[in-house]
């Protein structure tokens, strides 16, 4: 007797479903690509150029000759750049003595003009300033300065304050487009500082930097250059001290302290008044002609901790380095 004939069941108790031919893996693939829409090809150009082929798996997307939205309007550093040069027109007219100082910080007028009318949109406000690396280098600081000067006076958009808690020591480029606070010891080393704004700080110091301020420095207690320091508005510190052979200060508002000494630090120029209980200057150059002060003037403005030992210095012409020394070490200079 045959055997009888033993169904197949899927698992769900369905008798399965024979494969049709169809479902074969290579006809499978064969009808799949019979059944697939042609691709359209991507509309021509009459004019040849206008519409590129993407590259592979890229995705099209066509040339438009018309931007939707209309550019955007210049940038301030170009609105600034064109008031300067209306300034520069007659320079002083509007910022007093200009001129004298432009030849005194080795500024060249028709350079800064061309550097103005190169600037485009797209410009930042650093391509203003004449390059750090051209040279001459020495005189970078005083072309700078005056740069930020004129700026100012064009309106130049101060941006917030910068405020440092502590102290803040610089050995990097920087610039800072506003003021700068620095409720500590500001340190400038190596490097290139400007600030567009003010600057005030409890001290200050630099060494083999070039440092430029577009408006007024003040130092709570002391201000130690022995590198290029340009200020173009006022500068105040109870001790001001111009020291070392290897800088100059350009200063064009003006000095107020308690006690000036400048050692040294040949090519230093004041503009506008100084005033000063205690001055003693070697090179520098002022509207007015600055006196010598006498030993009795230093000795009433000092403090018990300081006054044996400057006194003792006066004759060492060494005076800027002993208040330097006697402050560091924590010694009150004044009452």
């Amino acid at each position: 007797m045959a055997a009888a004939k033993k169904k197949v069941l899927s698992k769900k108790g369905k008798k399965a479903v024979a494969r049709p031919a169809a479902q074969d893996p290579a006809k499978k693939a064969s009808l799949a690509k019979a059944r697939k829409p042609a691709k359209k090809s991507a509309p021509r150009s009459s004019k040849k150029g206008l519409t590129a082929k993407p590259p592979r798996g890229a995705q099209h997307r066509p040339v438009t000759m018309v931007p939707k939205t209309p550019p955007p309007p210049a940038a301030p550093v170009k609105e600034v750049a064109e008031r300067a040069l209306d300034l520069l027109r007659d320079p002083d007219g509007t910022l007093p003595r200009f001129r004298e100082m432009a030849e005194d910080v080795g500024l060249s007028i028709p350079a800064l003009k061309e550097r103005l009318a190169s600037i485009t949109p797209a410009s930042t406000f650093t391509d203003l300033f004449p390059s750090h690396d051209a040279p001459p280098h020495y005189t970078w600081s005083g072309r700078a300065t005056l740069t930020a000067m004129l700026l100012r006076k064009a309106q130049f958009p101060l941006a917030a304050d910068v405020v440092f808690g502590g102290d803040l020591r610089v050995s990097d480029r920087l610039f800072v487009p506003g003021n700068l606070v620095v409720k500590g010891r500001l340190t400038v080393y190596g490097t290139t500082l400007v600030v567009m704004g003010n600057v005030q700080v409890d001290v200050f110091e630099d060494e083999y930097a070039s440092v430029a301020i577009g408006g007024d420095f003040s130092a709570a207690r002391a201000l130690y250059t022995q590198a290029f320091l340009g200020v173009a508005g006022q500068t105040k510190a109870p001790f001001v001290c111009l020291d070392f052979n290897q800088g100059f200060a350009k200063l064009l508002g003006g000095c107020a302290a308690t006690v000036l000494i400048e050692s040294d630090h040949g090519g230093s120029r004041i503009f506008g008044p100084v005033t000063a209980g205690y001055v003693s200057v070697d090179e520098l150059r002022t509207d007015v002609a600055l006196s010598a002060s006498p030993p009795e003037a230093l000795a009433e403005l000092l403090h018990a901790d300081a006054r044996d030992g400057a006194l003792a210095k006066i004759a060492d012409f060494d005076l800027g380095s002993y208040l330097w020394t006697a402050l560091g070490e924590g010694k009150r200079l004044f009452p």
